[in-house]
């Protein structure tokens, strides 16, 4: 049997068969069935016209092509070919299949038009189903069913595609025609067998589950996509949102492939290239999480604001991973904090817009990458960075106002910051063992004291909900990190109501998150930064900075909560002139003078902190 596949000549006869009508008469088949052009097949001895609205209840067989208006297929109807041919039946209004819809097994096959809506709860299994409609058609499988029809294809001329459910394809070659389909939030898409070409995918939260035998081509979906099964992907393929791959993602077998993220992607699972040959390539402008085995060809990060990769456990990146500069024209020098790269035995292109690892990135390769181009600008951070999945990791931001300078915040001290964390002492008593060989980078400002507590109500999150503490460092931009300057502060603790955060420093009034602090990828993220409401206590909490910048109120010398005279007189006063690691340094710059006093202390003088 040969049979050729005319996309042509099915809407020729979709033309042909469909045009302007009055509805007529509901026509239902005998149980026992027969050929649709037999009167006797038909109560009422009537053939349907292309007017008239069908139910088949019994085995149809299709002699010619025909035409009716809207179908119902009962759990024992069926539609079949007569076997001498191909032929087809045109749906002008909708179809619902409760029964089957299939090739004749002896021979040949049949092809159905469709222009109204589907409702699948039984078995397609025939040779096409072609959706031809002008304005926008719905789709549905029920009970489990699929669309297990060799050929699903979308000819529409106007209008999108709209699922009801979830979607399921079966051994099917689907054509979407570059047309758009929409899926209910939190819907999945499978796909087994065959493959899912040219079409754009919309919804929130969706599953795609796919099969080893099955790979889409040309296919956009987002945003936020759960990837599960095998994903084979070939060219033309990319996903928005934050996905999350527990299964494997890789390129099909006859070419490398390109696959673009615009957003975040957290493997649990596998990428690879396909054993069978072939390259998978990953560009990614959001972050990367890798909690699985990560082993493709190459992954190119190609974000325009900060980017982050995290090694959960320090699982690492076997190969290809590259950052790209994203900036600049003729020049270009990458670094790893304060070390230039160029030459550096463990990259490629330090020199260059991209920046390649020569060998697997694991936590030796910790730290924050940026470059420096012609146009005497940095181009963004990328954090390269180890997570835990147990405990809580916290992404916290902060600014002090002592060595805020209108956009960060200086590190004039880093050079002589203790290599221990300096809160033992009173008031904070902390006994964390806390210490470091040396400081990580130039662009730590400082220890932070950092508390997490566990309550329903930021009021009542006072000192004895407190779970968990920890010291840290306070970066330049504002994020406190671990004590290798680029990770997440990680607590062995659990939350059983709502986190919230007190950020503490030796002379800066503490603060504590005025919401619960949500958590999202297995991190807590919380920005005192960006508003006055986000410290407990509003205004009086933090001071305005700059437009739209808030920050912890400097003067607190003895670290008591209250900014008074004994900050100046017990703490400033015994300190000025010195140079050095002092409390009474309160712009932090490693100088003990006048501008401490007159620019921090006495201006806040009278503020206390608001944390409960």
């Amino acid at each position: 049997m040969k049979i050729f596949h005319s996309i042509t000549f099915v809407t020729w006869v979709a033309c042909l068969l469909t045009f302007s009508f009055t509805a007529e008469a509901q026509i239902q088949s005998y149980p026992a069935g027969g050929d649709w052009d037999d009167p006797l097949t038909w109560i009422g001895n009537t053939v349907p016209g292309p007017s008239d609205d069908v139910i088949i209840d019994g085995i149809v067989t299709i002699s010619n092509f025909v035409a009716c208006n809207n179908i119902t297929l009962t759990s024992t109807g069926i539609v079949q070919n007569n076997p001498i041919s191909y032929f087809i039946l045109n749906i002008n209004g909708n179809l619902i299949n409760n029964g089957i819809i299939r090739n004749n097994p002896v021979d040949l096959v049949l092809s159905v038009i469709v222009n109204g809506d589907i409702v699948n709860d039984g078995l397609i299994t025939n040779y096409e189903m072609v959706l031809t409609g002008t304005t926008d058609q719905h789709i549905s499988c029920l009970n489990n069913n699929v669309y297990g029809c060799f050929y699903f294809t979308d000819m529409k001329s106007s209008g999108v595609l709209i699922a009801d459910t979830d979607i399921s394809f079966l051994n099917c070659i689907a054509d979407l025609n570059n047309n758009l389909l929409l899926m209910p939030d939190n819907s999945k898409l499978s796909i087994s067998g065959m493959y899912l070409f040219n079409v754009t995918i919309l919804g929130n939260d969706l599953k795609l589950d796919m099969d080893a035998g099955a790979y889409i081509v040309g296919v956009s979906m987002g945003a936020n996509v759960e990837l599960s099964g095998t994903i084979t992907v070939g060219t033309g393929v990319a996903f928005s949102g934050e996905i999350i791959l527990n299964g494997t993602l890789q390129n099909f077998d006859q070419s490398s492939c390109l696959v673009n993220i615009s957003g975040d992607l957290i493997n649990n699972g596998i990428t690879r290239n396909n054993p069978s040959g072939y390259s998978l390539i990953l560009q990614i402008d959001g972050n990367l999480t890798n909690n699985g085995v990560w082993n493709n060809y190459q992954t190119k990060l190609n974000g325009t604001a900060d980017q982050h990769v995290y090694l959960v456990n320090d699982q690492p990146i076997l190969q290809g991973l590259q950052f790209l500069a994203m900036m600049g024209n003729e020049s270009f020098e990458w670094f790893l904090y304060d070390t230039s790269l160029i030459g550096h035995p463990d990259f490629l292109g330090g020199g260059t817009p991209t920046l390649s690892f020569l060998f697997p990135a694991t936590s030796a390769h910790y730290g924050i990458y940026n470059c420096y181009t012609d146009d005497a600008f940095w181009s963004r951070n990328i954090f390269l960075q180890s997570m835990t999945n147990d405990g809580i990791s916290v992404n916290i931001k902060a600014f002090l106002e002592g060595p805020y300078n209108g956009s960060e915040m200086e590190s004039g001290i880093n050079a002589i910051l203790p290599l221990n964390q300096p809160y033992y002492t009173l008031p904070w008593n902390y006994t964390g063992t806390e210490s470091v060989t040396a400081i990580p980078h130039s662009n730590v400002v400082d220890w932070i004291l950092v508390e997490l507590r566990d309550a329903t109500d930021a009021a009542s999150a006072n000192t004895s909900t407190t779970i968990a503490t920890q010291a840290g460092f306070i970066l330049n931009n504002g994020n406190i990190v671990s004590l290798d300057g680029v990770s997440f502060l990680n607590f062995n603790a659990s939350v059983t109501n709502n986190l919230f955060i007190v950020i503490r420093h030796r002379n800066h009034l503490g603060v504590m998150s005025n919401y619960a602090v949500t958590e999202s990828q297995g991190i807590y993220s919380y920005d005192f930064t960006i508003a006055s409401d986000k410290a407990f206590g509003g205004t009086t909490a933090q001071k305005n900075l700059a437009t739209g910048v808030y920050g912890m109120i400097g003067g607190d010398g003895n670290g008591d909560g209250v900014i008074d005279n004994s900050d100046k007189s017990s703490i400033w006063a015994i300190s000025i002139g010195k140079a050095g690691y002092h409390n009474g340094d309160y712009n932090m710059n490693g100088q003990i003078n006048n501008p401490d006093k007159n620019d921090i202390w006495h201006l806040n003088i009278g503020n206390m902190t608001q944390v409960p």
